[in-house]
């Protein structure tokens, strides 16, 4: 057992292929918006478009039409019993 220092040696030698691997197949993330700034956008283009559009305020319960800036046509509604994250974003109607 007079080589017992080498165990450590060994370790490192098998992930040494491995950091290489990482190194070499590593990619930059791409630049994203977060969501909540891709809704804000996408609802200004709306507000400057005469697009009709509905906005579904979670946090306030409301649904609320528009053709757009302008609102014609507001609700109260309930979309959930119980406070818990929702999907959110904004979603293409057709027809």
């Amino acid at each position: 057992m007079f080589f017992h220092w080498l165990n450590p040696l060994r370790s490192l030698f098998a992930s040494f292929p491995l950091m290489l691997i990482a190194l070499a197949v590593w990619t930059t993330p791409a630049l994203t918006n977060p969501v909540s700034e891709q809704i804000a956008t996408r609802v200004m283009e709306l507000q400057d478009s005469e697009e009709r559009w509905i906005e579904i305020d979670l946090t306030n319960q409301r649904l609320i039409a528009w053709e757009g800036r302008q609102p014609v046509y507001a609700i109260i509604v309930s979309t959930v019993d119980t406070p818990r994250p929702g999907r959110t974003g904004i979603l293409a109607s057709t027809g």
